[in-house]
């Protein structure tokens, strides 16, 4: 007790019912928190389809916790050598994070 804390699980396109369950995860259950992957469904996290993710999570207050993706959306450049798993995932992250600053997700 005290020293783990919850996080939700909400899928960041999944429109008004995603939404409502960041909500009931802050409100309810008391999550300070959501995890999601640095690339979805082909997108990645600075794509205009995040924003409502984003305005919620800055209006409830919620950190966002990004994990590597397991499915990346650009893949050629690691092929082989299992560099997808070993290096890809590292360089999603790297990715995302540049993409949501120069586009000035953090400054909203």
């Amino acid at each position: 007790p005290g020293r783990f804390i919850g996080a939700a699980h909400a899928n960041p396109l999944g429109g008004a019912p995603a939404l409502r369950e960041l909500a009931r995860c802050k409100h309810e259950l008391g999550f300070p928190g959501v995890v999601i992957t640095s690339e979805t469904n082909g997108l990645y996290l600075d794509a205009a389809e995040f924003e409502p993710f984003w305005a919620e999570c800055a209006r409830l207050g919620l950190f966002v916790f990004v994990h590597p993706a397991l499915k990346l959306n650009q893949t050629q450049q690691f092929d082989g050598y299992d560099m997808a798993r070993s290096v890809g995932r590292e360089f999603s992250l790297v990715m995302a994070t540049i993409r949501l600053i120069n586009t000035g997700v953090f400054d909203r």
